[in-house]
């Protein structure tokens, strides 16, 4: 998974201009809509309301994150859609099911769990079949799937995880930024309105 560097990207019209040309375009991988990143940060840029150059920054970090955690997520999606395939085509071979017998004759497994993949109804209800009269249920084709991608499944798990942590700390930082702040001004406020006290009682 490469970043795309190419200098047509164009830089983010949510932030600052000098903020947005010293961050760069936006971490895309190719083939990303850069609109879908540019919503999404307006988005999060009105719910945060960034008040300077540091809470701007964060933003970034915080779309970055966001954004980086729901890309991981397709990924696992589309890792647990190839591997079912994978997984199902080893399952027919142990269940001796290589060639399948499919509906219009022998077929390779892989050609019928491809088939089966696809959603074709015809091979959906014989691989069901012919896998449960040799005593596979299901769920037998999502664990044989998960057998032989479980390690990086959980690798994948582990870096979304990783960039939702990151996002949430982000917020905190943000939060914990901002009530010290305001305690700040509260102090400020109560020291110059006693001062204006003792001055008018002066």
């Amino acid at each position: 998974m490469t970043l795309s560097s190419s200098p047509s990207l164009p830089l983010s019209p949510v932030l600052p201009p000098e903020l947005a040309s010293l961050l760069g375009p936006p971490p895309l991988v190719r083939g990303e809509d850069g609109q879908a990143y540019e919503a999404l940060f307006a988005r999060i840029a009105v719910a945060l309301k960034p008040r300077d150059i540091i809470e701007w920054l964060w933003a970034r970090d915080v779309v970055d994150a966001a954004w980086e955690g729901a890309r991981l997520r397709r990924l696992r999606a589309s890792v647990r859609t190839l591997g079912q395939r994978r997984g199902l085509k080893s399952l027919l071979g142990e269940a001796g099911l290589d060639p399948f017998p499919g509906p219009e004759g022998e077929v390779p497994a892989q050609e019928a769990a491809a088939a089966y993949d696809a959603g074709e109804p015809a091979y959906l209800e014989a691989v069901d079949k012919a896998l449960a009269e040799r005593g596979f249920l299901r769920e037998a084709i999502e664990a044989q799937t998960l057998w032989g991608d479980l390690d990086r499944l959980q690798a994948i798990e582990r870096m979304a995880a990783a960039a939702d942590q990151r996002r949430d700390g982000v917020l905190r930082e943000v939060e914990r930024r901002r009530s010290a702040f305001a305690a700040r001004l509260r102090q400020v406020s109560d020291e110059t309105f006693d001062l204006a006290e003792e001055s008018s009682l002066g």
